[in-house]
């Protein structure tokens, strides 16, 4: 897995995010029966192209108040107490005032078509793809979570980064 990320921040205005996710080569699921038997099933990713092209925190609010067809595209993504209107509603943000999110669209397993960027498995747990918090100042993105379906619950992230870059 791996994720291009450049950022820019100028001493005036706000920064850009340029990031290039790079499609995972051989991603697949190996699964062993009780007998032994292997089958293996790929994994591809459906990027968001058009969300990969705001590069501002700004562009992404305009894009969200002002687009219909990329609000309904979007709006149903993300967990909002008040109900997300169209023209009014900003990307609904944490606590803590950031955008939670993904690049990802959709997930192809073999031949089965999964909407969004989370891939659940009994027996093995789940996965997040191309999860984001975005804020004015700052990006942080990992290409994949995992929560292992275990007792025990061990999670991994992968080919994450994370910007702060600010002018003192």
């Amino acid at each position: 897995m791996s994720l291009e990320v450049e950022s820019i921040h100028p001493q005036k205005g706000e920064p850009s995010f340029k990031v290039n996710p790079a499609q995972p080569p051989n991603m697949a699921f190996v699964i062993t029966d009780t007998s032994g038997k292997k089958t293996t099933v790929p994994i591809t990713l459906d990027f968001d192209d058009h969300l990969l092209s705001l590069t501002t925190m700004e562009a992404m609010d305009d894009e969200f108040l002002g687009n219909r067809h990329f609000f309904d595209e979007h709006a149903p993504r993300y967990r909002s107490k008040p109900k997300l209107v169209f023209g009014t509603s900003k990307l609904p943000r944490s606590t803590s005032g950031y955008v939670p999110g993904s690049f990802v669209r959709q997930i192809r397993v073999g031949d089965e078509q999964i909407p969004g960027n989370v891939l659940t498995r009994k027996g093995f747990g789940t996965i997040q793809f191309g999860v984001t918090l975005t804020d004015s100042y700052s990006r942080r993105i990992s290409m994949a979570r995992i929560s292992m379906g275990s007792d025990p619950a061990a999670r991994v992230s992968l080919a994450g980064v994370e910007t702060n870059g600010i002018w003192l």
